[in-house]
Order: structure tokens, then C-alpha cells, then sequence
């Protein structure tokens, strides 16, 4: 249980889509999914 009082209250966590740019963001996912040609 959290006491009120120890620090400010913390605004909504902002949507993961806001915080990162689509050309960053996109690449990086792809590459997990496995949508990206392996390069060994």
C-alpha cells in the first residue's frame, strides 16, 4: 500500500506510439517478428 505524500503524483504513463518516431519504431519490430531477411 503506497502512502500519499512521499512523492508528486505521477501523470498517465504516455502511449508507447507518442514516445518513439514511426521510422525508429517500426524497423525494430519488424526485425522481431522476423519479417526482415536474416543477414549472417
Amino acid at each position: 500500500m503506497r502512502v500519499k505524500g512521499l512523492e508528486p503524483p505521477r501523470p498517465k504513463a504516455p502511449d508507447p506510439k507518442s514516445g518513439a518516431s514511426a521510422n525508429s519504431a517500426k524497423p525494430a519490430s519488424m526485425t522481431r517478428a522476423g519479417l526482415e531477411p536474416a543477414t549472417l
